[in-house]
């Protein structure tokens, strides 16, 4: 064996031990597959990066037709970008923006953007991610400073359903698995239930969900209700 093709055979590896340690099983399963195997074959000759890089394209590019890929490869971002979030929320937007939310969000968005997101590297595509977080931040932050100005003494509180505590764990979600979870569980349904769960996780009530979307209050009511069903049923709670 030439040292070349000893090198390669070396990266592939390292790129499936990568798989399978830090994204997931359906990421190591998808680059054992007859295509994963071939792309990452052509991602390594690239010399793009390193082996992890390498790994990380092809799970991107199959994820556009695959959502666990999607999820492993969102997932294995998460506390980097969190980490990245916390520099993004200013001291005097602290108390009104939550790191974790933020993030969440920016995931959000590139869920909807994935086909049309180009990965390159982990290091590039986190700058990329840092770009989006500060944009993001800076848009809450003026959105929240408008409306603390706008609303009055009444404190609107959110509407309850008959279905045990799962409308209270949205809001209340635990720890950082727990919550990237549920975001990406979100992220998977349909519209307009997606939205109107992202609006709710982020402290919207029904009814004002239903002003910033343009719907009445039962349509509204009823998308909530769906989405409610669908993420206990999908969660297993």
């Amino acid at each position: 064996m030439n040292t070349r093709h000893s090198t390669r055979h070396n990266s592939e590896e390292e790129a499936l031990l990568f798989a399978a340690e830090f994204l997931g099983p359906s990421s190591a399963e998808a680059l054992q597959s007859k295509a994963g195997a071939e792309q990452l074959h052509i991602e390594l000759a690239r010399d793009l990066g390193d082996s992890s890089d390498a790994a990380l394209r092809v799970i991107h590019s199959m994820g556009q037709s695959d959502r666990a890929l999607v999820d492993e490869f969102l997932g294995y971002f998460f506390n980097d970008l969190l980490r990245l979030g916390s520099g993004k929320v200013g001291s005097r937007l602290r108390s009104m923006l939550d790191t974790q939310d933020l993030v969440q969000s920016v995931m959000k968005d590139v869920w909807a953007d994935m086909a049309k997101l180009e990965f390159r590297t982990r290091g590039s595509f986190l700058s990329l991610m840092s770009q989006r977080l500060e944009w993001k931040a800076s848009d809450r932050g003026r959105m929240q400073t408008r409306d603390r100005r706008r609303e009055d003494k009444r404190v609107e509180m959110p509407e309850q359903i008959s279905q045990d505590d799962f409308e209270g764990q949205l809001t209340q979600m635990g720890n950082d698995e727990r919550k990237s979870k549920m975001w990406l569980a979100i992220l998977r349904l349909p519209e307009p239930e997606r939205t109107v769960m992202g609006h709710h996780v982020e402290g919207d009530s029904v009814p004002k969900i239903a002003i910033a979307m343009g719907l009445d209050e039962q349509e509204t009511r009823r998308a909530f209700d769906r989405g409610i069903y669908r993420l206990r049923r999908e969660l297993g709670d």
